[in-house]
């Protein structure tokens, strides 16, 4: 919130924007005038998010404030997860799972894959197709060149269809060591 150093917000909520309908969320300070908002469930369609609370230096009785996005938002459908199984070696190819999963419409997800190195990137595919409410694997190869220095990260994004999501993972590049005795 612009001018958040002289409010102090005590509640959080999604709005339906179809109808009066909110979810609560509850709020944490997570530091000095930071606050974290955890909500257990979303709205299935389009939403706003309104933040109440105290103005700090407010002359007038109440002190009171409220406020609404003025973009309406809307939670996607579609989930990416993945996860390092072990850990990029200079030299050597490395195979990255992830699913991409819906629990909306089925169809064919356009996938989309890149890392900020600029690795030679092998078996990716260009789509995959979900039934309603299903999932798919999709596997990436990154080739980690020999000059690669230890503690270079790598960032792999997938995006995809016309409800998009993303995941991105930072793996870590680490040398192996030999030694001789």
């Amino acid at each position: 919130m612009a001018g958040a150093d002289s409010v102090r917000p005590t509640e959080v909520a999604l709005v339906e924007a179809s109808s009066p309908n909110s979810y609560n969320g509850t709020l944490k300070e997570v530091a000095l005038g930071l606050f974290m908002a955890t909500i257990n469930s979303v709205p299935a369609g389009e939403f706003v998010v309104r933040v109440a609370g105290k103005n700090i230096f407010s002359k007038p009785s109440n002190g009171l404030f409220q406020r609404r996005s003025s973009t309406k938002l809307q939670a996607s459908n579609v989930t990416i997860t993945t996860q390092a199984d072990g850990t990029l070696v200079p030299g050597k190819n490395f195979t990255l799972t992830f699913t991409v999963a819906t629990t909306g419409s089925g169809g064919v997800f356009n996938i989309t894959v890149s890392n900020d190195r600029s690795f030679v990137m092998t078996n990716v595919p260009s789509s995959l197709t979900l039934a309603r409410g299903g999932s798919a694997n999709g596997t990436v190869t990154l080739a980690v060149p020999r000059n690669t220095t230890s503690g270079s990260d790598v960032e792999a994004e997938a995006p995809g269809g016309a409800d998009s999501n993303y995941a991105v993972l930072r793996l870590s590049v680490v040398a192996l060591v030999t030694a001789c005795i």
